[in-house]
C-alpha cells in the first residue's frame, strides 16, 4: 500500500492534516512529526476520518496532545492499527496514540505500543493516557485491544464513553490502566482488564451521580499489579470524587497490591458501590495495613454487595491488614 511518511509540521498535522473527509482503506501514515497536535493524523472539528486498514505508526508529536492521532472532528476506525507512537511533552502530554475531543468510534483493530514521556525526564509512562486520552465528546469501542502501551491505557475526562468485548492489557508506566472522570456517562460490558503493571491505581472511577451511574458488566480485572507506594495510588481499583460504580456480574481476581497506608484491591473513598452476582476472589495486599478485598474508608460511603462472594484473598502486611473486608466507617450492606 501507499504511504505517507518522513514528513514534519511546526504546528498541527505531521502527517496528514484533514479538513474534509479522508479515507484510509490501507498503507501506513508513519515515522511524520509535529510540535502541537496529531503527530501522525490531525482531524478538525468539521471533517471526517475513516479507517478501513493500515498502520498509523512511529509518530511523534515533541510537545503537547496526540502522537498517533488528534481528533476533534469523527474518527471511524474499523481495522488497523494505531502503534509505536508517542508524545514527548512538558508536563502537558497526553494521549500517545490518541487524543480525542470529538467523536471517536472503533469496532476493531488495536491501539497498542504507544507512548508517552516527559521531555525533561525523558522517561516514559508520565503523562496521561498512553493509548487513548478522551478529553470529551464521544468515544465508543468494541472488539478491540488498547494494549502494551506506556504511560497507561485509557484516560476519560469527560465526554461519553462505552465499551464493549475491549481488552486493556498488558499496559504499563505510572497512570491507570483505565482512569474515567468528567461529567459524562461510562459503561464497560464483556471487556477485560488483565495484566497491567503501573505505578498508580489500575482502574481509577471518580464522578458520577445516582442518574448518571459508571457500569461494569461481565467484565473480568485479573492478573494486574499496582505498584503504586501510597494508599491512595496503590490499589487495584479506586473509586473517589463522589463516585457512582455498579459491578455487575464481574470477576476481581489474582491482583496484587504491595502499598502501605491500607492499599485494597478495591478501595472506596466518598463514593457509592454496588456489586450484584460478583466474585473478589485470590487477591493479595503486601503493604503494611492493607486489605485484600474491600476498604471502605469513609463516612460518606455506602456499599451494597448482592449475592457477591469474596474469598481467598490475602492480606500478608502487618497485624492491622485485613483478608477480606474492612469497614472504617459508612455504611455496608451485605445481601
Amino acid at each position: 500500500g501507499g504511504a505517507i511518511e518522513g514528513n514534519s509540521a511546526e504546528k498541527n498535522g505531521g502527517g496528514v492534516y484533514a479538513a474534509g473527509k479522508f479515507i484510509m482503506n490501507g498503507g501506513r501514515v508513519s515515522k511524520n512529526t509535529c510540535a502541537y497536535y496529531g503527530g501522525g493524523v490531525y482531524v478538525v472539528t468539521t471533517a471526517s476520518f475513516t479507517m478501513s486498514d493500515g498502520v498509523i505508526g512511529n509518530n511523534i508529536n515533541t510537545s503537547y496532545y496526540g502522537g498517533g492521532v488528534y481528533n476533534s472532528g469523527n474518527f471511524v476506525m474499523e481495522a488497523g492499527s494505531i502503534e509505536g507512537n508517542e508524545v514527548r511533552g512538558y508536563g502537558y502530554s497526553n494521549g500517545g496514540g490518541v487524543y480525542n475531543a470529538g467523536t471517536f468510534t472503533m469496532s476493531g483493530g488495536c491501539i497498542e505500543r504507544n507512548s508517552i514521556r516527559q521531555s525533561s525526564s525523558m522517561v516514559k509512562g508520565y503523562g496521561n493516557g498512553g493509548g487513548i486520552y478522551h478529553a470529551g465528546g464521544k468515544m465508543e469501542i468494541k472488539d478491540a485491544a488498547i494494549a502494551e502501551n506506556v504511560g497507561g491505557g485509557v484516560h476519560i475526562n469527560g465526554g461519553d464513553t462505552h465499551f464493549e468485548n475491549v481488552m486493556i492489557v498488558r499496559n504499563t508506566g505510572n497512570r491507570p490502566a483505565l482512569y474515567i472522570d468528567g461529567d459524562g456517562q461510562f459503561s464497560a460490558t464483556h471487556c477485560t482488564i488483565n495484566e497491567n503493571v503501573v505505578g498508580e491505581n489500575i482502574v481509577s472511577v471518580a464522578g458520577g451521580s445516582e442518574a448518571n451511574v459508571r457500569t461494569f458488566e461481565e467484565c473480568t480485572i485479573s492478573n494486574n499489579e499496582s505498584t503504586g507506594m501510597s494508599y491512595s495510588n496503590g490499589n487495584i481499583i479506586i473509586l473517589k470524587s463522589s463516585a457512582n460504580v455498579s459491578f455487575v456480574n464481574c470477576r476481581i481476581s489474582e491482583n496484587a497490591t504491595k502499598a502501605d497506608g491500607g492499599a485494597a484491591t478495591v478501595y472506596c473513598e466518598v463514593a457509592s458501590l454496588s456489586m450484584r452476582d460478583t466474585q473478589i476472589e485470590g487477591n493479595k495486599s503486601q503493604g503494611t495495613g492493607g486489605v485484600g478485598g474491600i476498604r471502605q474508608s469513609s463516612g460518606s460511603s455506602k456499599i451494597t454487595l448482592e449475592n457477591t462472594v469474596i474469598t481467598g484473598n490475602i492480606a500478608d502486611g502487618s497485624d492491622t491488614s485485613c483478608g477480606g473486608v474492612c469497614v472504617t466507617t459508612g455504611k455496608f450492606v451485605l445481601n
